[in-house]
């Protein structure tokens, strides 16, 4: 079970390297002149591009078709499973990177990062459904969490190596995940569930056999795992998009979409996608060196999320959290706008701390409510809109980042995410409804006794 786990994970470095390719790989295209611009002018000559279009492209390109990969999930993991859309998703990944490394043009590289986006949201929407099907239930929070980890390991992963290459070598680095993934997940069984679902009951305990140890009760497992495919057939009858017309259901579909709205309003990803943009000549320190620390402390505090997260209510770290972006934007908007030299520490002191409060609250808590609130028939789509979501707000984030900063300088930029942060602790405080040790029974209660 881990060694098929492991495999799948990679694919979870492999998007981590996705993710953070553009924040270490725009400090080295700006210093490289032999990127051509796409048109071409009456005299046949080429010019340059327009720095800021371009950039905002590269890094944004990847949530707009991670958005539609997403979507496209949930179809290709019902006709070929789990399993062979993972090993297929790395012919598509390879090629995407490929056009990068051997990119001569700015829109070769948007196109190999579209592609590499579209995978993204396949991996995203099919890798941690694998994981819990593999998974025990004494294991299952423990894997599902290295999910997450192992993105953020991913991003780390990239951004070292881009103190050493240059942004075309580092195609060569993020292939490397996905040949481990690939490779593994041939050998790898399919989820036992997907047989189950194929009516094929003898395949289901052939692959229980092999990911389970001597000990384990694999003919009551087999049981659980039939009892719950006959409860899904049964509650999907009528769970279509009316369904929302349901109290129960319709105010969890509002807590998933603004709690992942504000999850990307916060800049979240437009920091990391310009990670080392941000420290140039507004730190002390070199603006590689800072984006590992960034990246590292992600690291550090998505490990510590796994033990902290069923500690304490998932309403006062989504608080917590979200008081910590207020505080660290705030302090980020006051140093641009007073900038002082000598103190070219603090962004990156406060992004550390920006960084380890988001992973501890607003990184893994959305999803967590999520499945707590909204019932099992309802669960498909809600998820699906909540994903949507979470991925189109990136995609403008990301996208309308460096114009912001043009507009309304950096300083208003981060007052700006504040404002939203703000917000956002205001309506999580008035309507969203702590879930720590109730059942999804007890919130549907909660939502149809609710005036």
């Amino acid at each position: 079970m881990y060694v098929c786990a492991f495999f799948a994970l990679c694919s979870a470095w492999a998007l981590g390297c996705i993710l953070g390719w553009s924040g270490i790989a725009l400090d080295s295209l700006k210093k490289n002149e032999s990127i051509p611009h796409i048109r071409t002018i009456d005299d046949g000559t080429q010019t340059h591009p327009d720095d800021l279009e371009y950039e905002t492209w590269m890094s944004s390109c990847v949530t707009l078709t991670a958005l539609i990969g997403s979507l496209m999930s949930g179809f290709l993991t019902k006709f070929i499973g789990r399993r062979k859309t993972l090993i297929g998703m790395s012919i598509p990944t390879i090629i995407g990177w490929a056009l990068i490394c051997y990119a001569k043009s700015f829109i070769v590289i948007i196109i190999g990062r579209s592609i590499t986006g579209f995978c993204c949201g396949v991996i995203s929407g099919t890798t941690p459904g694998y994981i819990a099907d593999i998974s025990t239930p004494k294991t299952r929070g423990f894997l599902g969490t290295s999910f997450q980890i192992m993105i953020c390991f991913g991003e780390l992963y990239l951004i070292c190596f881009g103190t050493l290459l240059e942004w075309n070598q580092l195609a060569y680095m993020a292939i490397i995940p996905v040949i481990i993934s690939s490779v593994g997940m041939v050998f790898a069984p399919e989820s036992p569930i997907t047989f189950i679902e194929r009516d094929n009951e003898k395949g289901a305990l052939k692959m229980l056999t092999m990911i389970r140890t001597k000990s384990s009760d694999i003919d009551d497992e087999l049981k659980e795992l039939k009892e719950r495919i006959e409860n899904k057939r049964l509650n999907n009858v009528g769970s279509g998009i009316g369904i929302l017309k349901r109290v129960d259901v319709y105010n969890p579909t509002i807590i998933a979409i603004l709690l992942n709205a504000f999850q990307q309003l916060s800049g979240v990803n437009a920091i990391m996608f310009y990670l080392t943009n941000i420290f140039e000549g507004g730190s002390s320190i070199p603006s590689n060196v800072a984006a590992i620390m960034v990246s590292g402390a992600l690291v550090g505090a998505t490990l510590l999320s796994g033990f902290i997260v069923d500690k304490f209510g998932r309403k006062v770290l989504l608080l917590t959290s979200g008081i910590g972006h207020i505080v660290t934007l705030t302090i980020m908007g006051v140093y641009y706008k007073f900038i002082e030299p000598d103190c070219g520490w603090i962004p990156v002191v406060c992004l550390i701390v920006f960084v380890i409060v988001f992973s501890l609250g607003f990184g893994p808590i959305p999803w967590m409510i999520v499945g707590e609130v909204t019932p099992n028939e309802a669960m498909p789509l809600v998820s699906s809109l909540g994903s949507a979501t979470n991925w189109l707000c990136a995609f403008i984030v990301t996208k309308e980042f460096k114009s912001l900063i043009q507009a309304i300088n950096k300083c208003g930029t981060y007052w700006l995410f504040s404002s939203l942060s703000a917000v956002s602790v205001i309506y999580i405080y008035f309507f969203v409804p702590e879930t720590k040790q109730r059942s999804i029974e007890q919130m549907q209660h909660y939502f149809l006794n609710k005036k």
